[in-house]
């Protein structure tokens, strides 16, 4: 059987195809065991998510994967994951592990699945997507700032007159990205911040903005929040807070926040149709 190129399919049809193959994988879990020249070969790819999964990967006395790991596995059918990108506060590629599959397994939560997957107790990174050469002359032309040196986001850092907008999801920031945008994202709405508190909401305690936030606030940068839209009264509320904290940080380092509601990914020219949407008018 043919295995599925997950790039390929109406998720990522609108996205930029050069951009994607910088930034992300397809992996199809039905084949974790392939058959070549009649003999079984283990899919290194596969292991190699399952490893970065912290998942493991019980073998029988001669070897070979226990069939309840095999079905563990396929169930999932397939997904895509991102590849190592730029760190903001390390300044180096990092590789923080995020895996989307198709099928998700279920959560603690009933009723509920894990859409993203990842390794336990990692601390969130903000997602700064590897850049093509043509999409950083375009951002650099808009702004009107000279492009050097070899990293676009060294580059960025280097330049806090170029704004930056911050939203959720992988794929509204490569839909941002692709529109000649600067656009970074979290894996949710709460991990742009941490608090020092050891309560396990993290209540009580001082918040402050994550390093790779920090850094990038340097300079007075102007900051616009682009979280997602949602109909839930409970989720608005959420995100509205979230959004709140957010600017709050950013503004106490020195920086201009402006708060936007984000519809990305789905649209050709998201950019133009968060314009619409908010009724922005400015260059950012």
């Amino acid at each position: 059987m043919e295995s599925i190129d997950y790039l390929q399919t109406k998720e990522f049809a609108d996205h930029d195809p050069e951009l994607l193959k910088l930034n992300v994988r397809s992996l199809d879990l039905t084949s974790i065991i392939e058959y070549r020249g009649g003999e079984e070969v283990e899919n290194e790819d596969i292991l190699f998510v399952l490893k970065q999964l912290d998942w493991s990967v019980t073998r029988l006395a001669n070897g070979r994967i226990n069939n309840p790991t095999l079905d563990r596995v396929r169930k999932m059918i397939g997904g895509w994951y991102i590849l190592p990108f730029y760190g903001l506060a390390d300044r180096a590629p990092i590789d923080y592990f995020r895996f989307k599959p198709t099928n998700p397994p279920a959560d603690k939560k009933p009723g509920k699945f894990k859409k993203y997957l990842g390794a336990e107790g990692v601390s969130p990174r903000a997602y700064c997507p590897n850049v093509t050469e043509g999409l950083w002359a375009t951002i650099a032309a808009r702004y009107g700032v000279e492009k050097t040196g070899i990293d676009f986001w060294e580059w960025i850092l280097d330049h806090p007159e170029i704004p930056v907008i911050i939203t959720e999801g992988e794929q509204k920031a490569y839909a941002g990205l692709k529109a000649g945008y600067v656009v970074i994202s979290l894996p949710g709405i709460d991990c742009g911040y941490k608090s020092s508190s050891d309560n396990d909401d993290g209540s009580g305690g001082k918040l402050s903005l994550i390093p790779d936030l920090q850094v990038l606030a340097e300079g007075g940068r102007t900051i616009y929040i682009a979280f997602d839209r949602d109909s839930n009264p409970q989720t608005v509320k959420r995100v509205q807070k979230a959004r709140q904290k957010l600017a709050r940080l950013f503004a106490e380092l020195g920086c201009e926040t402006r708060s936007i509601t984000a519809l990305l990914g789905s649209y050709p020219d998201p950019i133009r149709l968060l314009r619409v949407i908010w009724g922005i008018s400015t260059s950012f």
